[in-house]
């Protein structure tokens, strides 16, 4: 989803100022008694919409990076321990379904055991990564020690 991700955020802002600059150029060239009045304040909204889209795409990526580095960085490292492959059903894009892996750790904290779900994987196929991923293998999974709600499955 992280490409899928990419590639709205560019559509999305390319598209916007496709109708914005347009916009504005008749914003300045047209006078207040034309016809085309209503042509500028049409590219101006549609094209201020787009880009709207695509900023609020673009933060929300930076956001979400910013999160995993902070976590890597600073967060406890957790070894946990694989338990299975998961589809989730409540995301279908084109008939087909993510996958996330489910993890368990002890938080370091209260060493309470979680359950850790990783990021949506798109085009996978369980069956290859299966053969190298065992029951025993730990995966890294980075937690906030203030808050274990707040984690990245490596």
């Amino acid at each position: 989803m992280k490409n899928k991700t990419k590639i709205f955020k560019f559509v999305f802002l390319g598209f916007g100022l496709l109708f914005l600059l347009p916009g504005i150029w008749l914003l300045i060239v047209s006078k207040p008694a034309d016809d085309v009045e209503m042509i500028w304040i049409m590219f101006l909204a549609f094209g201020s919409l787009l880009c709207l889209a695509g900023l609020i795409l673009f933060i929300y990526e930076r956001k979400k990076h910013g999160k995993m580095l902070w976590l890597k960085q600073n967060g406890a490292l957790i070894k946990g321990k694989y338990l299975s492959i998961e589809e989730v059903t409540t995301v279908e894009i084109n008939g087909k379904f993510p996958i996330v892996f489910l993890v368990e750790g002890k938080d370091p904290v209260t060493g309470t055991k979680h359950i850790f779900k990783s990021e949506h994987y798109w085009n996978f196929d369980p069956d290859s990564t299966l053969l190298y991923l065992e029951q025993d293998d730990f995966i890294k999974v980075y937690c906030d020690a203030a808050d274990p709600e707040s984690y990245f499955v490596d």
